[in-house]
Formats: structure tokens, C-alpha cells, sequence
């Protein structure tokens, strides 16, 4: 297998396997995880200054965190060399199944490949080269504790392997307190180490022949509960690996891969992003976990936002996964099952789940009904249909019976509901949202569809007249014929005036809906190349550049988010403004390419890549917009 075959300390190695798969070899990375795991292992380059060249991150989060910082090193380093070999990273390459350190040591290199081979469980691999003049090879891994009190690790050894069991408290953002119990069996074959496993304080060392190759198996079992911890189960007994084992491990995942991206909607396997942005849809995948995943969950990212799913993420990615094969449509149906799941009695479908409690809030409605549609269109799949009909009706009628204050018909919302958190739309308080009119007009539109499906004509022709008389309201009542735009209007009717005046790309949605004219539209169109507007180096910015609240990299007051900028492509394609659209779609695919992997929203001025890399709607929208997938409405 080539991907074991080095040359110069590395710096020469072959590409790999011939797998179709080689866009994707050699990225600049440091992290690597796989379908199903609830962990990931980070080995980072030479240039990194880090102090521990791997580590082993699991979820920890509490409700001081807002959304970064909810992973964290719990096994640290995961393996290392003996400071006393005098050894140096000297190169990284990294594959979408495994990663390699090659380290430059007194008595010459040594190779340490860190790879998942099946269900939760991981293994390392250690080789010195020819050239390695040592007899032995001292490794170590250690327990970490960052200080925090939110994680507890207890080690013991017994007959040459040890044993490490650990507890971490994590907290949702309305207190509910949980936590999550990791067990691991670490150990060696026997033939593969001079001195047996062995524990001092913290960490486990080994000697490793310096004449074979070794593998260090970490087997690990993990459980939750809400409330106080339980007992931490006991890891798999089941025996380590050897290196050929390991090997085949890697074929395995390969393998994986290659059943992932059958049929997918990558149409270029030389165009790297595209690969990436497909890899992506299966490295986020995480098991069922807790009471609320009952299926698999793919996360916005497991580098940063693994602590739930959110709805309008959840949606969005199973719209992309419905142009992919058999099981990127299963998956797709289990995102929204996931979110369904925890429907709250009054028929509101909550905003984000998280593995043991379920959100407040909400977030837009027909987008999970969208996500449906798309599925059930691709697969003709009437079951599915009636799957979810009745749980989308509920969600909907929600939205009408809670989110109208003032009883005029248009539903209203806050900054956190919206997704756009710190938009300065939401900066004088909740609005009757342009955008929440338009979701509910697709909402009802699609479910006019779904109805007729179901052979169920009146329910048909009652969303279709719903439908109907919400895109009029926004055509006649949310647009501003001075300013040429689409706004939100205030929740007090009295006020002087009705608008709220902070442009925001939520304008075009009423384009994707079809809600607008075709003089609005090419109103709207126009204000693409307009600074009062849109316009900007790296566009759309989400709050106009010459507007006072506009910050290029500060979340949603004026970095580009992708899924706005797509949004408004389907909107632009959907009134043949083909110019504009094509002139957005290249802009927004070429600031992406900038960066090997998606990025949860972009800077606006410099293109860079900003929050959470390795974004799963940036990833679902990038492929959308490359393959020029659009919306069946």
C-alpha cells in the first residue's frame, strides 16, 4: 500500500492509492476524523509552535461557551516521542483516511501514522527508517486536564495494557447539565514492544523495537447521561492491531469513501473543493447520540460546532445530500428526522438539538420542508411525503398561532430565530421579517405540493391561496419604491416610518419565493454594484460597507455568508437575470477557492476564511452553486 512509503524523512513520499480520490491527498491539514466518530485527532505541521504535536479532542462545552472552544484536548499528546531521542517534526502529510508525522531524531527518522480503524476506536502507527540507528523507540500518551473542572481522567494497567476512563461535564445554553463518559483500552501486541505498556502519573509509556513496526490501539466505549455521572463503561477487550491489520483498516475507510462519492454530485474529481466539500458531508457524521440524535447527525462542524444540529443547517444539508446516492439520501432524510424528533407539543420545531435537550427557539420555516421536497422529488418517494406532512402543517401553523403579536398576519421574530444572530436589522428589536413572510410563502407553497401528493385537494388549494396572498403582501406592503429594496417592516403600525432601513442580501428571498415583480427584482438585481448596497470587494456583504454597524470579519454585520450569497443566486436564476447571477456565482466560487476547505462565513474585503472551518452549508451551498443545482420551485 503507498501510502506507508517514504523518502527523505518524508518530504518525497508517493501520493498514495489510486482511488479517484487523489484531489483530496496532501492538503494542508491538521485534523482528521471519520463517519460516525464522536471524536477527532489533530497532528499538527512543523510551523505550528505547538507544544504537544497531537492530541485526541472530544466534545466540552458549557454555557459560557458560545461557539468556539467546545472541543478540547482530552488526550494529550495522543503518542509521543521520548524527549531523550532528540527528536524534531520535520514534515506532515495528511490523507482523507489517515495522517503522517515524520520526525527527524538523533539516530535518525521515524514515521507516526495516526488513523481511525472502526467505530470510535483509533490506532498509531510507528515505524523508524532504514536509516535509524537506535535499538529501541520510548513512546508516551497522557491523560490531559486543561484546568477547567469539566474533565476528570483516572488511569490503571493491567497484564500490559492500560486502561484510561474519563468523565467530561458539558452544559447546554439553558442549563441543563450532562456528561459524556469515554473509556479506552490502550495497548500493544506483544511482539511489537521491548517494555510493556506502563503507567507514570498521568501517562503511559512504552519501548517500541526500533527493527519492526508497532501499533498502539486505543478501543473505546463512550456513554451520556443528564445529570450526575454514572459509572464510565469498560473499553472493548478486543486485541490491538498489528500493521497489516492497520492497513487494512485504512482500505476499509478508502473503500468507504469511494461507496460516498459513487453517484455524488461532484462532476469534477480534479477540482479539489468540490471533493472536499463532498468529504465533508461524511467526515461530519457523527453517530446517534443521547435521547434527541435518533439517527446520524451531521454537524455544522466537528471542529467547532458539535455540540447540536440546528434546523436551517439541517435542512440545507439535506437538500444538498438529495443529489447524492442511496445512502446520501438516507442520510438527508435522517437530518430532518432528527430535528422532527423533537417537536414540542404546540407543533413548534425547535431551533437546535443538542444530544440531551432540544432548544426554545425556532428557525425559519420551509426549509425543512424544502429539504422534503427535494428528497421525495428525487426519489418519487410518496412514503416520505406522508413522513413528515403532518409534523411540517404543525410547524407551520406555529408560526401563525405564536409569531404575531399584533394580530395583522404578518409573523415577526428576534435576531437568534432569524440565524442571523447579530445583524443590525434586530438592532431596535424584533421585526415583522421580510424573510420569515417569504419562508412561510414557500412554506405554504410547498406543502400545497406535498398535499396534492397525498391526494388531499382541499389542503392543497388552502396552502396554494396562503401562498398566493403572502407573496402579495411582500410585494405590495415590505417593498420601498424610493430605495428600490425589500426591508423589513416595524411591528408598531403607527410609526412614521413603516420600514426597518438596513439593507441585508434577505432582500432576495423574496426572488427565490417569487414573491416579487420582475421590475423589483431587477430593482434589487441592481444593487449588486452599489457600495450603498452590495457592492464590496468579496460580496455579499451582510450590512452595507458605507453603513456604520458594517465590520468586514464581524459575524453577521458584513462578512459574507455563503448561504445568503446562494440564496440570492436561486433568487437572481429564478427571474432569468442570468448576467447578475453568473457575475455572483463566480465571484462567490472564486473567493471560496481561495481556501482548501468551506469556512463558516468569509471577510468581506479580504476573501479570508473566518469562525468554523470545514462548514458544512458553505460546503452543500458551494456544490450547488459550481454544479448549478437549483430549487424544483
Amino acid at each position: 500500500m503507498a501510502v506507508s512509503v517514504m523518502a527523505g524523512c518524508g518530504r518525497d513520499r508517493q501520493s498514495g492509492p489510486e482511488t479517484g480520490l487523489e484531489a483530496l491527498y496532501r492538503l494542508d491539514r491538521d485534523f482528521i476524523s471519520h463517519r460516525g466518530a464522536h471524536t477527532y485527532i489533530e497532528a499538527v505541521g512543523p510551523d505550528s509552535g505547538t507544544s504537544a504535536p497531537n492530541a485526541l479532542y472530544s466534545r466540552e462545552y458549557s454555557d459560557l461557551m458560545s461557539h468556539f472552544g467546545q472541543y478540547k484536548a482530552v488526550v494529550s499528546p495522543l503518542l509521543e516521542l521520548d524527549p531523550a531521542m532528540g527528536c524534531v517534526l520535520d514534515a506532515r502529510t495528511w490523507f482523507p483516511f489517515e495522517m503522517e508525522q515524520v520526525f527527524v531524531c538523533t539516530e535518525g527518522c521515524i514515521a507516526v501514522e495516526f488513523a481511525y480503524v472502526g467505530g470510535q476506536d483509533f490506532a498509531v502507527r510507528v515505524a523508524a527508517r532504514q536509516d535509524f540507528a537506535g535499538v529501541s523507540i520510548g513512546v508516551r500518551g497522557c491523560g490531559y486536564d486543561n484546568g477547567d473542572g469539566m474533565l476528570t481522567t483516572e488511569l490503571d494497567a493491567d497484564a500490559g495494557r492500560v486502561f484510561m476512563k474519563q468523565t467530561i461535564t458539558l452544559y447546554s445554553f439553558w442549563g441543563v447539565e450532562a456528561h459524556e463518559n469515554l473509556s479506552y483500552t490502550i495497548a500493544a501486541r506483544a511482539d511489537m514492544l521491548d517494555v510493556p505498556l506502563s503507567l507514570e502519573n498521568s501517562c503511559w509509556t512504552a519501548s517500541l523495537p526500533a527493527d519492526r513496526t508497532s501499533v498502539v490501539t486505543y478501543r473505546v466505549e463512550r456513554d451520556w447521561v443528564v445529570g450526575t455521572a454514572p459509572d464510565v463503561p469498560s473499553a472493548s477487550p478486543q486485541e490491538p492491531l498489528d500493521s497489516t491489520a492497520f492497513s487494512v483498516a485504512n482500505l476499509e475507510r478508502i473503500e468507504e469513501l469511494e461507496a460516498w462519492f459513487k453517484d455524488s454530485p461532484v462532476k469534477d474529481i480534479g477540482d479539489p473543493l468540490s471533493m472536499m466539500s463532498w468529504y465533508l458531508f461524511w467526515e461530519n457524521t457523527a453517530d446517534p447520540w443521547g435521547s434527541r440524535w435518533p439517527n446520524e447527525a451531521v454537524v455544522p462542524s466537528k471542529r467547532h460546532y458539535f455540540r447540536g444540529v440546528w434546523l436551517w443547517d439541517a435542512g440545507f444539508i439535506a437538500i444538498a445530500l438529495s443529489r447524492g446516492n442511496e445512502q446520501a439520501h438516507a442520510l438527508g432524510a435522517d437530518q430532518i428526522r432528527n430535528i422532527v424528533a423533537s417537536q414540542a407539543p404546540d407543533g413548534r420545531l425547535p431551533r437546535e438539538v443538542w444530544a440531551h435537550d432540544a432548544g426554545t427557539g425556532f428557525q425559519p420555516p420551509g426549509i425543512l420542508t424544502w429539504a422534503v421536497w427535494e428528497l421525495a422529488r428525487w426519489d418519487q418517494d410518496v412514503e416520505l411525503v406522508e413522513e413528515f406532512y403532518g409534523a411540517l402543517v404543525a410547524g407551520h401553523q406555529w408560526f401563525v398561532n405564536n409569531t404575531d403579536s399584533d394580530g395583522d398576519g404578518r409573523c415577526e421574530w428576534t435576531r437568534e430565530d432569524s440565524g442571523m444572530d447579530t445583524s443590525p436589522r434586530f438592532d431596535d428589536g424584533p421585526v415583522e421579517g421580510v424573510d420569515l413572510q417569504s419562508w412561510l410563502a414557500l412554506d405554504a407553497q410547498l406543502l400545497a405540493g406535498m398535499a396534492d401528493r397525498l391526494g388531499r385537494t382541499g389542503e392543497a388549494e388552502a396552502w396554494r391561496a396562503e401562498a398566493e396572498d403572502r407573496k402579495a403582501d411582500i410585494r405590495e406592503n415590505f417593498w420601498d419604491p424610493a430605495d428600490g429594496m425589500f426591508y423589513d417592516l416595524k411591528i408598531d403600525d403607527s410609526a412614521a416610518d413603516k420600514f426597518v432601513r438596513s439593507p441585508t442580501p434577505v432582500a432576495f428571498i423574496p426572488l427565490l419565493v417569487g414573491a416579487a415583480t420582475q421590475e423589483q427584482a431587477l430593482a434589487v438585481a441592481s444593487r449588486l454594484d452599489d457600495p450603498e448596497f452590495f457592492d464590496a470587494p468579496f460580496p455579499l456583504p451582510t450590512t452595507p460597507l458605507t453603513g456604520p454597524a458594517y465590520d468586514s470579519d464581524n459575524y453577521w454585520r458584513g462578512p459574507v455568508w455563503i448561504v445568503m450569497n446562494a440564496l440570492a443566486w436561486f433568487g437572481l436564476m429564478n427571474y432569468d437575470l442570468h448576467e447578475q447571477a453568473n457575475q455572483l456565482r463566480t465571484e462567490t466560487l472564486s473567493m471560496m477557492r481561495l481556501s482548501p476547505t468551506t469556512w463558516e462565513y468569509y471577510d468581506s474585503t479580504s476573501g479570508q476564511g473566518i469562525g468554523s472551518p470545514d462548514f458544512m452549508w458553505s460546503a452543500a451551498f458551494y456544490l450547488m452553486m459550481t454544479y448549478l443545482i437549483t430549487p424544483p420551485f
